[in-house]
């Protein structure tokens, strides 16, 4: 019987002394071994987790291609790398809100109005279209007295480069007595207005960007823009090389 009351002890002890050593083993290992939280160091704060940013990945075929949106906190700067004083340089921003219909057709839509009151520069988000054509090339149309129109396309941008941009206007006869105070054409791209329209150059991301050209022209009986195109190609450091015709795609069913 006392030899069990001995062994009983002995483990008894034993439990206690492992049951200390286990305790100052943590209270080491905490104190001393672990590094100290950032905020307990002085002179350092806590780094701000960075935003996901965007991705412009689209494919580069346009019948396969699904929209990407981007945010709309760009703004847009302007420098003048050329010679010519005649050719500014615009920077699309990145940010710009571009949306493509995920169905498209080789072409572009005209959105024609008539000019009931007869402004000098009448603004197309201020009038209703009367009709809207749609079109398998970037034109305009025969323009009656008193309409304007726009043409409103999408295009493809194979690579991110500097393009220039230049309207042809063969035949078109309107004097600029006749025109007055009238602006004759506009071209936009991605909602921005290029300042002009002989070899503009234009920063332009790899994917699809919108282009609206405005035709307003004088009142008279009849126009026709049919020999009115719109060039366009890569611009290199010196010069403008390769300018062709724009071609554009169409939502489906925009006009419907």
């Amino acid at each position: 019987m006392r030899l069990l009351e001995d062994v009983g002890t002995k483990l008894f002890w034993l439990f206690v002394t492992v049951l200390l050593l286990g305790c100052g083993y943590v209270f080491l290992v905490r104190k001393f071994l672990n590094p100290p939280k950032i905020a307990s160091i002085p002179n350092v704060t806590t780094p701000t987790p960075i935003p996901s940013q965007s991705t412009n990945t689209q494919s580069s075929d346009p019948n396969n291609w699904s929209p990407q949106l981007k945010d709309n906190n760009g703004t847009v700067s302007q420098t003048s790398k050329s010679h010519s004083p005649k050719i500014q340089e615009i920077s699309q921003p990145k940010a710009r809100i571009i949306e493509v219909p995920k169905k498209l057709k080789k072409g572009a839509l005209v959105y024609v109005y008539k000019n009931e009151i007869e402004e000098t520069n009448p603004e197309t988000h201020l009038y209703q279209p009367k009709e809207i054509i749609e079109l398998n090339n970037f034109n305009l149309v025969a323009n009656l007295k008193n309409e304007f129109q726009e043409v409103r396309g999408f295009f493809y941008v194979p690579k991110t480069s500097t393009y220039a941009f230049k309207l042809s206007k063969k035949q078109l006869n309107i004097s600029q007595h006749e025109l007055g105070d009238k602006i004759l054409f506009l071209l936009s791209i991605d909602g921005i207005t290029l300042p002009n329209l002989d070899g503009e150059k234009v920063n332009l991301e790899a994917g699809w960007h919108s282009i609206n050209l405005y035709f307003n022209p004088p009142n008279k009986d009849y126009i026709d823009p049919a020999f009115v195109s719109l060039l366009w190609g890569e611009h290199n450091s010196t010069h403008i090389t390769n300018l062709q015709p724009i071609i554009t795609w169409r939502g489906l069913n925009e006009s419907k």
